[in-house]
């Protein structure tokens, strides 16, 4: 099955499929804030408040709804950890089967939950989350097929996954239209299932490593084929004899040497952290997860207190379900600051490539290795710092009682959103083996979400003090990428004394 579709099909689909499964099936549910009327109309948990066949709802209804969306939000991230370790230990394919039909599950069960059983909202989303995040993960390899714009479309693809947040605003929509809440999942659910399905066995391969193995074997066949029509343009046409051959030699060795550089660089790494266990007590690991922690409990933080701030502010229902739904609008785009996210990672990488080759023409030695290791994360570090400017924005405006600033603050977080889990996956594909990805990622994402439930403590006093600790998260979040920078210009000058010294 891994070669049953050309490598040029493989990658237009793969990007095709990959973007539009994030885009409307993959993160919806963190919009579920514009679920919040559509479920009060359901009388979903209505029997919390004193009027049980009231669609106006209650503080206690609402509480019940942040509860869920809550744990959606920590049960995804830590289940993260299962994720990623099937993907490196059973396979690419099945892992993205086995996400897919979980989210067929979670949607059929939205679809059939009722005021009679109001609990089913809970492993609904659980199962919905989980499976949208495991489809995530795997479509992560689909950026494998691509070189220079790597990043790009990885960017893209979780960029996609954010904008999905506006699904539910349109579900809102279409039910306020007419068609039934139960029929929207109903058919979420099943073109969900038919693309994850159609894009699990023809555009991903059984393993992930095999992902980037097709792109070297496609390089392979580019690289003859130009030697050969090389060959056939000597004997057809002697007039463009020293033109083609040299353009094509040129070609054919821009190739080869990003072939060889390719995989010096896949040995480096693999020699730093040889193992999984190496890989988890390394530096830039604990970098990544810590910057990932704080950016993901800032993130769900805003996200659940949204709308209890909302009504401390105004103390207006209307105002306060204009805001949740708007968010959900706004969310989708995600995508956009996603791709401007990979651009901009991209574009780093291009600036910093030829530091990296420069080190790579000296012998190879313990700070040389050390030095390359640091650049790879160098770009990273610029995007996260580029999204806690964004994070410290919000944290700062969510204190102004004003309807204009929130929705303001909104395209902010949108852009922090986009630049969060593109700077998280991008560090670990740059720093470690691919082999060893989906572990790392998904150990990453399990403490990661483990330590967003802190916004369950966060919730219990007033907004303003929660918002002033988010506040220091934030702030904290600072850590990570100094380090980074610093340790990356280190490094490299320790490398460069010494190929100096050694000459």
């Amino acid at each position: 099955m891994d070669n049953c579709m050309p490598f040029l099909p493989r990658r237009i689909l793969g990007v095709l499929f990959g973007v539009t499964e994030m885009l409307f099936f993959g993160g919806i549910m963190y919009g579920f804030n514009a679920l919040y009327p559509i479920l009060k109309q359901e009388l979903i948990f209505a029997y919390l408040c004193e009027n049980k066949t009231s669609t106006v709802g209650c503080s206690a209804q609402i509480n019940m709804y942040a509860n869920a969306f809550t744990t959606y939000s920590v049960l995804q991230m830590v289940m993260l950890i299962v994720v990623g370790l099937l993907i490196d230990n059973i396979g690419l394919r099945i892992v993205k089967i086995g996400s897919t039909l979980l989210y067929f599950i979670g949607t059929l069960m939205f679809a059939f939950a009722s005021a009679d059983v109001s609990w089913l909202i809970f492993p609904a989303g659980c199962f919905t989350c989980v499976g949208g995040m495991g489809m995530m993960v795997c479509n992560f390899s689909i950026s494998q097929l691509f070189d220079a714009t790597s990043v790009l479309v990885l960017a893209f693809i979780t960029g996609s996954y954010d904008a999905s947040s506006s699904i539910f605003a349109i579900v809102s929509l279409t039910n306020d239209a007419g068609l039934s809440f139960r029929t929207t999942f109903i058919i979420l659910g099943v073109l969900g299932t038919a693309m994850g399905l159609f894009s699990a066995t023809f555009i991903l391969t059984a393993r992930m490593p095999t992902m980037s193995e097709l792109k070297k074997n496609s390089k392979a066949v580019v690289a003859e084929t130009y030697e050969d029509s090389g060959m056939e343009s000597k004997s057809s046409r002697i007039a463009l004899e020293e033109n083609s051959s040299h353009s094509l030699d040129d070609i054919q060795a821009q190739e080869e040497e990003q072939l060889e550089e390719d995989l010096k660089i896949e040995n480096i790494l693999q020699d730093l952290h040889p193992t999984q266990r190496h890989s988890l007590k390394s530096l830039p690991f604990l970098l990544v997860t810590a910057y990932s922690c704080c950016a993901l409990l800032r993130f769900t933080y805003f996200l659940a207190q949204l709308i209890p701030q909302a009504e401390d502010h105004f103390q207006d229902e209307v105002i306060t379900a204009r805001i949740g739904q708007i968010l959900s609008y706004v969310l989708a785009g995600g995508i956009l600051a996603g791709l401007l996210c990979g651009a901009v990672i991209d574009k780093l990488r291009a600036v910093f490539k030829p530091q990296i080759s420069h080190l790579l023409t000296y012998e190879r030695n313990e700070d040389i290795d050390n030095a390359i290791m640091w650049l790879r994360l160098l770009p990273m570090s610029i995007s996260m710092l580029i999204m806690i400017a964004f994070a410290l924005i919000i944290s700062s405006l969510v204190f102004i009682n004003d309807e204009r600033v929130y929705y303001a603050n909104f395209f902010f977080l949108v852009f922090m959103r986009g630049f969060l889990f593109s700077s998280v996956s991008s560090s670990i594909i740059a720093v470690f083996s691919v082999a060893q990805f989906g572990t790392l990622y998904g150990i990453c994402g399990a403490i990661s979400g483990a330590f967003s439930s802190l916004q369950y403590a966060l919730l219990l006093p007033t907004p303003k003090i929660g918002n002033g600790i988010a506040l220091g998260i934030a702030l904290v979040m600072l850590t990570p990428p100094i380090i980074i920078i610093c340790k990356s210009h280190q490094t490299k000058k320790k490398a460069l004394r010494g190929a100096l010294l050694a000459k």
